[in-house]
């Protein structure tokens, strides 16, 4: 099972269970595929999207918080937070 952890900029933690498996569409490695999820409204600090549950769920990743990956025993599986 996978958590995705996000820290916001005033340090209010989020964690979200996303199943056994995910997809991370970055728009710097999958431009066509990002852009493609990016509605119309999404904010221009949006740089990823995660899909989980089989496609039923899409995450966004904003610059404006720290986002990663947690096994569900609460290890770093990743740090997809934007560089």
């Amino acid at each position: 099972m996978f958590v995705l952890r996000k820290i916001t900029g005033s340090g209010v933690e989020i964690n979200i269970e996303m199943g056994d498996g995910y997809t991370l569409i970055t728009k710097e490695c999958n431009p066509k595929e990002f852009e493609d999820m990016k509605g119309p409204n999404e904010d221009d600090c949006i740089y990823a999207f995660i899909v989980c549950k089989g496609g039923s769920k899409v995450l966004p990743l904003s610059n404006k918080q720290k986002s990663f990956i947690m096994t569900g025993s609460g290890n770093t599986f990743a740090n997809v937070s934007q560089r």
